[in-house]
């Protein structure tokens, strides 16, 4: 028996822009499987060209297409959250996630479907979920030979990833692999998600107002916290076709301890964007999710929000201005004040 019969799985693609050359092939490596696939969910993210007509030429109609255009790019919570709500309404009983510019290669769906499902639900529990390993962006060697994991429960009252406990005794918040070979982590990126569509069902919807960044840290948090367990194989991965900005040729990567030691020396006030949504909306996952005692809570908060002041930032004007930038992704974030910031429009 495999692990995903015929006319099961429902695939969720999200597309930016004009990516439609690696959208295209993304797509044609679908048919490789595409007896397995029931249908293909395409979310359009802001309508700037016409991507239907690229469609209808390369003859794609086998995939059973639906495409939803985004008039505006909505950002990944826009397009992942329509998207995944639209999945939960059609046929299939899987849902897979990819990005659109990775692929799920045939040898590596292969190995999916050689997976013995009852043999991992005698460890794991019956709410097991796959996320595809990403060799050409994974940046943890130890993804595979460490014997331990966090769990979501021992992330309790972290603020950013931060907790004073975990700094003073780390040990004693890790949990031993079930099996030391298959990697498992309690939050994940949707791109790579493969999961039973009920699993999904009663789970808070992905947060749309988190605009840009940590959606999918939040929702698959939610999964986490219900029971899901997201497990990952060597050989069940993704092949992407682009490199991420880190891993540019050209690109110039400065040694920093943190993100936040590398938010307080950025020298273009456009480039703070990104760190100042992906502060600020893990801010509120952890204030809204994460929080169960607040005193430790408010502690972490305090200490992550104060200590760079006096130890990361440049006693410049670049550093005062990057860090009062600091300040208010920390407090938006706690106060809830969500959606696209003034501070970049």
């Amino acid at each position: 028996m495999t692990y995903i019969e015929k006319k099961e799985l429902t695939v969720l693609i999200v597309t930016y822009a004009k990516r439609w050359e690696y959208l295209k092939i993304s797509l044609q490596h679908l048919l490789s499987y595409r007896q397995y696939i029931a249908n293909v969910i395409l979310v359009q993210n802001g309508n700037d060209y016409n991507l239907q007509n690229y469609l209808t030429a390369e003859h794609l109609d086998e995939l059973r297409l639906k495409l939803i255009v985004n008039q505006n790019n909505e950002g990944s919570a826009g397009g992942f959250g329509i998207g995944i709500e639209t999945a939960q309404q059609v046929r299939g009983k899987y849902l897979l996630i990819l990005d659109d510019d990775n692929f799920l290669p045939v040898d590596s769906f292969e190995n999916l479907q050689a997976l013995d499902h009852l043999k991992l639900s005698s460890i794991y529990g019956e709410k097991i979920a796959v996320s595809l390993y990403r060799p050409d962006h994974d940046q943890n060697p130890e993804k595979f030979t460490s014997t331990t994991y966090i769990s979501s429960d021992s992330y309790s009252n972290t603020v950013c990833d931060f907790s004073i406990l975990h700094k003073i005794k780390r040990k004693s918040y890790l949990k031993t692999r079930a099996v030391a070979s298959i990697a498992e982590s309690f939050s994940i990126p949707y791109s790579g998600l493969l999961i039973e569509k009920q699993l999904l069902n009663g789970v808070e919807p992905v947060q749309r107002n988190y605009y840009l960044y940590g959606d999918d840290t939040r929702y698959t948090l939610r999964l986490s916290q219900a029971g899901v367990r997201f497990l990952t194989f060597q050989n069940i991965y993704s092949r992407d076709l682009e490199r991420s900005w880190y891993q540019s040729d050209n690109q110039v990567v400065m040694s920093y301890k943190n993100s936040v030691d590398a938010m307080l020396h950025v020298e273009k006030f456009a480039d703070l964007m990104r760190p100042f949504y992906q502060i600020r909306n893990a801010v509120n996952t952890s204030n809204t999710v994460l929080k169960t005692k607040p005193v430790l809570y408010f502690l972490n908060y305090y200490i992550y929000l104060i200590i760079p002041f006096f130890v990361y930032m440049p006693k410049n004007k670049m550093g005062i201005r990057n860090y009062k930038v600091f300040w208010k992704a920390m407090t938006d974030g706690q106060r809830g004040r969500l959606g696209k910031s003034n501070l970049f429009r």
